[in-house]
């Protein structure tokens, strides 16, 4: 088997992780570290194995060595399951990635999982940007400070009213009453050019997303 294998299949449950199939010392991932996904690895004459991600190289080479392969290449991957399916559903692996691609990005995926909100904006970043390869989704991971999600308009409309004017806390609260900052996140969301996606509006910070893209709807 080669690098030019890909994926057989993609499953995206989240279902318990069944090892009481193989036999001899199975490498064990450190348990202290969030799961993001799952995959089963398929090498001739031996047992399948379910690699568990983000991992360290330690246990990347006890996986190695228990599946008798020099590198993962020699491994098929039969099926992947994502810890949040709907992320593993925007994600295109047609380029077949390899396995150290996918611990790249579970391991970037780990880094935002407690905080809150960023699942969501990453979801709705990768339905706007339509990454081709996994690469390019590692990639907008590490660039999720460019975009905004954004949930409450009003909220929305105070926060770009501070940017814009300079404004403190105070100074918004000042103004409170006397300005209709729904009608004004209105305004500015048409302005940013925010987009909608399943996940909620979102805003590109730089570049704005364009006027018109094909495949997505403007705020209106």
């Amino acid at each position: 088997m080669g690098s030019e294998m890909c994926i057989r299949d993609r499953l995206t449950p989240d279902v318990e992780i069944d090892r009481s199939h193989l036999s001899g010392q199975v490498p064990w991932r450190d348990e202290s570290r969030d799961e993001m996904l799952r995959m089963t690895l398929h090498v001739d004459g031996k047992p399948d194995y379910t690699l568990v991600l983000p991992a360290d190289e330690k246990y990347l080479d006890a996986v190695k060595a228990y599946l008798d392969i020099d590198v993962f290449a020699d491994a098929m991957i039969e099926d992947i399951y994502f810890k949040a399916p709907y992320i593993g559903e925007l994600i295109c692996d047609t380029d077949c990635p390899a396995v150290e691609d996918y611990n790249d990005f579970a391991e970037a995926l780990e880094n935002i999982w407690q905080e809150d909100g960023m699942l969501l904006t990453y979801a709705a970043a990768l339905e706007a940007e339509k990454p081709e390869t996994l690469r390019g989704a590692y990639e907008l991971l590490h660039n999720l400070d460019n975009y905004q999600r954004i949930v409450n308009i009003y909220d929305y409309g105070q926060r770009r009213l501070q940017e814009t004017l300079g404004l403190d806390d105070d100074g918004i609260y000042e103004l409170d009453g006397y300005m209709d900052f729904e009608k004004y996140g209105t305004d500015c969301m048409e302005n940013d050019h925010v987009i909608e996606t399943e996940f909620g509006r979102l805003r590109r910070l730089d570049p704005p997303f364009p006027e018109q893209t094909q495949g997505q709807q403007m705020f209106q």
